[in-house]
């Protein structure tokens, strides 16, 4: 249990701290590792220019944010589905790029990452628990 003091305790959500939080469960649910890197990353990029999207369409920000409490239930859910669908594909696409330098790329990925980016990340990720992860 922490001490009322600490940190944690006190201070208000940070827009980093609910990244995060979604974050760790996609890296538990994915398997931890490469791939659930991926698919975040591309599940936000698909999201993101859905969002964007919808924002250069829009006559003006009001117009935006109307539309957006209207269709959200309908049209931007339904966008999110299939964004998570295309995020399940990631490796699609690096392949997609070039087929022979996209294949070696996602092989030296696959190869590399556990050596190099998979401990800091769970560092990031559990930072909070104790014994960090």
């Amino acid at each position: 249990m922490k001490a009322p003091s600490s940190p944690s305790s006190t201070s208000r959500k940070r827009p980093v701290d609910y990244l995060r939080r979604w974050f760790r469960k996609v890296w538990n649910v994915r398997g931890g590792g490469l791939y659930a890197v991926g698919y975040a990353l591309t599940f936000l990029y698909f999201e993101i220019t859905s969002i964007v999207g919808d924002l250069l369409d829009s006559s003006s920000v009001g117009d935006f944010f109307r539309n957006q409490i209207f269709e959200f239930l309908i049209r931007f859910a339904g966008e999110t589905i299939q964004n998570m669908v295309y995020a399940f594909m990631w490796p699609v696409y690096l392949i997609r790029l070039d087929p022979v330098w996209g294949g070696i790329a996602l092989g030296l990925a696959f190869w590399l990452f556990p050596i190099t980016l998979k401990k800091p990340i769970e560092a990031w990720l559990f930072k909070d628990e104790e014994g960090g992860g």
